[in-house]
This record gives structure tokens, sequence and C-alpha cells, in this order.
């Protein structure tokens, strides 16, 4: 898995720090952590995974098929909300 590390949520794509904005918003800010991301060897896949200061994650899965991208996000509660 090839990773590189992003500071911020604004640094993945423009188009996506209004959606990270909001979810920000809703749950208390960002936490202290870095944005984790990785993706394939080929980069046609990856994710990336950004933490709220209340526990809450918003987890972008995405995958390139020539040159469109599909991104694919979903909201994950703390550890233990479950």
């Amino acid at each position: 898995m090839k990773r590189r590390r992003f500071k911020t949520i604004s640094s993945v794509n423009a188009d996506v720090a209004a959606r990270g904005q909001d979810f920000f918003a809703r749950h208390g800010g960002a936490s202290a952590q870095d944005l984790r991301e990785g993706e394939s060897e080929g980069g046609r896949r990856g994710w990336w995974e950004a933490e709220a200061a209340d526990g809450y994650k918003l987890r972008c899965d995405w995958f390139r098929i020539d040159n469109e991208e599909q991104l694919n996000f979903s909201e994950i509660p703390p550890e233990s909300s479950k």
C-alpha cells in the first residue's frame, strides 16, 4: 500500500472541503490527529479518514476508472458508541 500524509481535509480535494466543514461543525471540530489515508499501488483505489473531536470519523473510500473518480463517504461513530 502506497501511503501519503495530508494534514487537513481541504488538502485532499477542494470539493470535499465543504463536506468536511459540515462534518466537523456537527462533531465539535477536528481532533488533533492528522488525516490518515492510503491507496493501492496502481492508484486506482484508496481511502482517507478524518477524526472529529468527539471521536466520530469521516471516511471516504474512492476508486478511479479511466479519468473518473467515485467517492463513497461514511460517518463512523466512536468505539464507545457502538
